[in-house]
């Protein structure tokens, strides 16, 4: 496998900003997605259950669960395998520092996170 390349970050962002342009409506009776909704099933379900419980809008709360959120978006667009990758860790500490860092990619996964609910 190929190490993982910071440059490839650009897909997590890419990642949250379908998750937040989903458009919130009648829900598809065939997977239960909503209309216009651009994210895998099974990922916006893992990334509600880390969300379950927590006050996005609280900025210590948001801070507290985007290490997870962000781990599990890199997953699903890197494949699983990524986990087993050495430079995983440090890619997903990397992008929450810089996500930490600029208050606009915040806002992106604020937004991503009410679209999921």
């Amino acid at each position: 496998m190929d190490r993982i390349r910071p440059t490839q970050t650009s897909a997590l962002i890419d990642a949250l900003r379908k998750l937040s342009r989903s458009k919130a409506g009648a829900a598809d009776t065939e997977t239960g997605a909503a209309a216009g909704d651009t994210a895998p099933p099974d990922l916006r379900g893992e990334l509600r259950s880390l969300a379950a419980g927590v006050d996005i809008d609280s900025e210590e709360a948001l801070r507290a669960i985007q290490p997870q959120l962000l781990r599990c978006i890199l997953q699903h667009e890197w494949g699983e395998d990524v986990e087993s990758d050495p430079a995983f860790a440090g890619v997903v500490s990397a992008v929450n520092e810089a996500m930490l860092r600029d208050p606009r990619l915040q806002a992106v996964l604020r937004e991503a996170l009410h679209a999921l609910r």
